[in-house]
């Protein structure tokens, strides 16, 4: 058999693997063949060194990474096997969070997420929180997801075949967060009708979207924007993923003049850090 036909029949089988499984096979390959990339997973491969390697801080986050494999997994893909794969991400989250903590300026300190599933970025977020023993005593944080399926009204045409989400129980995630039950409020219901019964708070210091919806994304930009504070962070999930192109064109449009800096990031994620500067956008 030719190397070229060989090639062909290779990617036709691959194609019909599923994502998390392929992504491991591929990784296999890449290791064999090229040089050991320093981390692969969740179609993001780099040869550099990982800002978690260091000695003088990133305990709090190298620990958390183990610790989260005692979760109960219940989206499909994710499992004790495969989080290390979401690493990456889950640094810019811990990032974002420190960022929050060093540079909001509130005499108390609110932290929402949009989107919480089984609790894995939150507990990244309040992880790195309570490494701040003098920021913990003045915060809360609020959790909002249906933790059900997904309607059909939130969305678009391209978001037509939306992930599993019915497989979620809000008991399992707060046994995942047990450690922080006194720092949360579970907001249960479709956003935006659970704003209605859960409002949050006046002021928020951290917004992490992780919705996979373009329609309840610019619905929870709307609701949360204003009341994010001077030097407040808003951290999207979905921003650069091939498959939420629409999210990303909401995002675009929502901070397009408004007063801050969104940054693209790799990992597909992207994080709006707001300046209470008049900047004039063009």
């Amino acid at each position: 058999m030719k190397s070229c036909e060989i090639i062909r029949v290779f990617f036709k089988i691959i194609t019909k693997i599923p994502f998390v499984r392929k992504n491991t096979i591929l990784k296999g390959i890449f290791d064999i063949f090229f040089e050991k990339p320093k981390f692969y997973g969740w179609r993001l491969r780099t040869m550099h060194e990982n800002p978690w390697i260091d000695n003088f801080q990133e305990s709090t986050f190298r620990k958390s990474c183990i610790d989260v494999k005692n979760f109960q997994f219940t989206m499909a893909g994710i499992n004790k096997k495969t989080v290390d794969q979401l690493k990456w991400r889950h640094w810019i989250v811990a990032f974002a969070t420190r960022y929050a903590i060093d540079f909001s300026s509130q005499e108390s300190n609110n932290f929402v997420e949009c989107g919480t599933a089984d609790g894995i970025t939150a507990f990244f977020i309040l992880r790195e929180i309570h490494s701040r023993p003098n920021f913990a005593k003045n915060f809360k944080m609020f959790c909002y997801d249906a933790w059900d399926k997904m309607e059909s009204t939130s969305l678009s045409t391209t978001e037509s075949k939306p992930i599993d989400y019915s497989v979620l129980n809000l008991d399992s995630t707060k046994e995942n967060l047990i450690e922080f039950k006194d720092d949360l409020t579970f907001c249960k219901g479709y956003i935006p009708n659970s704003f209605e019964l859960f409002p949050g708070p006046s002021s928020i210091s951290f917004l992490h979207v992780d919705i996979n919806s373009s329609k309840i994304t610019l619905e929870i930009l709307e609701y949360f924007f204003d009341k994010l504070t001077k030097n407040g962070v808003i951290l999207f999930d979905d921003y650069g993923w091939s498959t939420y192109a629409d999210t990303k064109n909401v995002v675009d449009e929502f901070f397009h003049k408004k007063s801050g800096t969104l940054l693209k990031l790799p990992t597909s994620q992207a994080i709006f850090f707001r300046s209470d500067q008049n900047v004039l956008k063009i």
